[in-house]
């Protein structure tokens, strides 16, 4: 057991650093040396965008175990996330993720035994939309990202099943380079909820 937060911790150390060379890399190159470029810049837009983040999935949250959630309860599942973005249209996407889970699905019960519960791979495709953009000129776009998806779970103990999936998400990032995200998503037949966070790239 003691892996898989070692595995987890790891993803983390590696993810900030990264992070760090994309933003620095984007603020050296001749583009950002400009003084006179905004965001509507005359380079080419992208038209790819792809992300790696982390998740926390807080599997079968009922209404009875939202009270439960954290120390003596639910103890959320960490998994890894990769995304991929076709950006067809100024607010318009459409995406196609993978989520790998880290670690078993853990319920504290009130004996204070621990009951694991194995949390299977899922991968999901949809569309996004910009709800909400704001120009922060000269340097990168703020948007308020909402997304309609249809996931399917895959070597699952109990039988793979398609789910309906809708999520929330703040992106921020340059027109023509890095970015970042933070959001939440709600499966609605697998009762899931994700927080999640990551890092972006656009080609």
């Amino acid at each position: 057991m003691t892996a898989q937060p070692n595995r987890s911790s790891l993803i983390t150390v590696i993810l900030l650093p990264l992070l760090l060379c994309l933003n620095a890399h984007a603020e050296g190159s001749p583009g950002a040396a400009d003084d006179g470029q905004t965001v509507s810049s005359k380079q080419l837009p992208p038209i790819v965008e792809l992300s790696f983040g982390r998740s926390q999935l807080f599997a079968e949250l009922t209404g009875s175990k939202l009270n439960d959630v954290g120390p003596g309860g639910l103890v959320p599942t960490s998994s890894v996330l990769f995304l991929g973005e076709w950006l067809m249209a100024p607010k318009w996407g459409l995406l196609a993720a993978f989520n790998l889970p880290l670690t078993t699905q853990r319920t504290v019960q009130a004996d204070g035994t621990v009951f694991e519960e194995r949390v299977a791979p899922s991968y999901v495709a949809g569309i996004r939309y910009s709800l909400l953009s704001f120009d922060l000129r000269p340097r990168a776009i703020l948007d308020i990202q909402g997304t309609l998806l249809v996931g399917r779970t895959f070597n699952s103990d109990e039988g793979d099943f398609f789910f309906p999936l809708s999520g929330l998400r703040l992106h921020l990032a340059r027109p023509n380079g890095p970015g970042m995200y933070a959001g939440v998503t709600w499966a609605f037949q697998k009762e899931t909820l994700a927080l999640l966070y990551g890092i972006s790239r656009r080609f």
